[in-house]
């Protein structure tokens, strides 16, 4: 009967975000800041809570996946994790109605791309932001590098320096939450080359972008996040449908292969420098049975709604409200540990961890943060802040023809959707830190440049006619 109620939540949550959907106006650049969000919302408590009903999860059992068989999937946890995921996001609704809804235009991505003459300023500004952060992240990257033991341990061990305990110990570890600055470098670089290809200047800041590209690659193959390097790929194509207002049904479809390869395969090909058998192994299995596959994918959006429910029978008779404190503590966890010699207290992802028989880390997501800080009005007011952040974002990074602010968006859109995923505040850092410094240096540049006076080369402005 329980199976049934959390089915039953479930289809009455996806009714509610598909009607929110469909009553919204004509989303300009297909993609927005609800629409993404409200994607990542769906499969975590929507698709998930379901599927756990139909499949047969035991063969995980022994395995690396064996925590998410804590609770059995008709447990009550999972009935009142469904009622607070709904009520979860009807305060996210409430919350952009609060902000003032998500702005209507008449202008935007639509006109430009029927034949407006744009004009776009900033070039200036944008690369010397793009060549200081991702110069500084190169700086970084090899610096940290070459404390590790040089580029085969920072390659050929990716997957064991993921862990607690890294295979070499430095106390200029911090240089690798900094090196993903070289990723801001990348996507700013690909946002000006394209106003020039567009212009008609192809061949400019390519080398640049080359070099920032494979920093770029190298860190995010050395964090061995499949997450992170599947959001930073998709940036470019994303931007390219925003720009254009079309989606490109080959685009799509590439794209998606290339997400869900990784999703499937990311781990073990992190882990075939070291052993090729894991990879191998996963391939056969897929190969073999496809309902593996399935399987496979959906574990990995599966720790939402298994968080949510745990965390509805253990939060506060085991572990105690954390009251918000893990947003202060994401800013105490700037400061290096290593490098200063102290210590920072558990997260909530950490504490989240410790719940489950598993020894890796379990993220917790924004419904679970919410409950995990003050429970049902603290998703309810941490719901409703996120829906006031969504129609805020949505204001600060419109809909434009503009490559460069089309990409800015694309990012902060994927970056902020998977927030639902990974609530919690200390993760920030590590896949949105080149964000904040675009976000805090850009009007620094500008201020710059314009105290500088006007502009003497023409190509500053470049009139691009789409």
């Amino acid at each position: 009967m329980t199976g049934l109620l959390i089915v039953a939540e479930a289809v009455l949550l996806g009714v509610l975000i598909l009607l929110a959907e469909a009553l919204r106006p004509r989303v300009r650049g297909r993609v927005d800041f609800l629409r993404a969000s409200s994607a990542v919302y769906f499969i975590c408590f929507v698709v998930l809570p379901i599927y756990l009903q139909l499949d047969d999860m035991r063969g995980l059992r022994g395995g690396v996946w064996a925590w998410v068989l804590k609770r059995p999937f008709d447990d009550e946890g999972f009935v009142y994790a469904g009622a607070i995921a709904f009520i979860g996001y009807a305060c996210l609704l409430v919350g952009i109605h609060l902000a003032g809804g998500l702005p209507h235009r008449n202008e935007g991505v639509g006109e430009a791309r029927a034949g407006a003459n744009v004009v776009m300023r900033g070039s200036r500004e944008v690369l010397l932001v793009s060549l200081g952060i991702g110069f500084a992240g190169l700086v970084c990257l090899v610096v940290y590098t070459l404390n590790i033991g040089g580029l085969g341990a920072l390659i050929l061990q990716a997957a064991a320096f993921r862990g607690t305990n890294p295979p070499v110990v430095t106390p200029y570890a911090f240089l690798k939450t900094l090196s993903p600055l070289v990723m801001g470098g990348a996507l700013l670089i690909y946002g000006l080359r394209t106003r020039y290809w567009l212009a008609g200047r192809r061949k400019r800041y390519g080398l640049v972008f080359v070099t920032f590209l494979v920093g770029s690659f190298a860190i995010l193959f050395h964090q061995a996040g499949r997450f992170p390097l599947a959001v930073f790929v998709f940036t470019f194509p994303l931007a390219a449908i925003i720009r254009r207002d079309r989606l490109r049904l080959r685009v799509v479809l590439a794209s998606a292969l290339l997400v869900v390869g990784l999703l499937l395969f990311g781990k073990q090909l992190f882990e075939a420098t070291q052993s090729r058998e894991s990879l191998t192994s996963r391939w056969e299995s897929v190969g073999e049975d496809a309902r593996v596959g399935i399987r496979m994918l959906m574990v990995e959006f599966a720790f939402p709604t298994i968080t949510a429910a745990n965390a509805m029978l253990e939060v506060p008779s085991e572990v105690p409200f954390r009251w918000f404190y893990d947003f202060p503590l994401a800013v105490e966890y700037l400061v290096p540990q290593r490098l200063f010699g102290i210590s920072h207290p558990a997260t909530v992802s950490m504490v989240n961890s410790t719940r489950f028989a598993t020894v890796g880390t379990i993220p917790v997501d924004l419904v679970s943060l919410g409950y995990y800080s003050a429970g049902v009005p603290g998703v309810v007011l941490l719901l409703l802040a996120f829906g006031v952040l969504l129609a805020m974002l949505e204001r600060a990074l419109p809909p434009s023809a503009d490559p460069v602010d089309c990409v800015l968006r694309a990012v902060w859109i994927l970056f902020v959707a998977l927030r639902v995923m990974y609530g919690d505040p200390q993760l920030i850092w590590f896949g949105g830190l080149h964000l904040f410094a675009i976000a805090a240096l850009l009007p620094v540049a500008h201020a710059l440049v314009r105290r500088r006076g006007p502009n003497p080369h023409p190509h500053a402005s470049v009139p691009v006619h789409l």
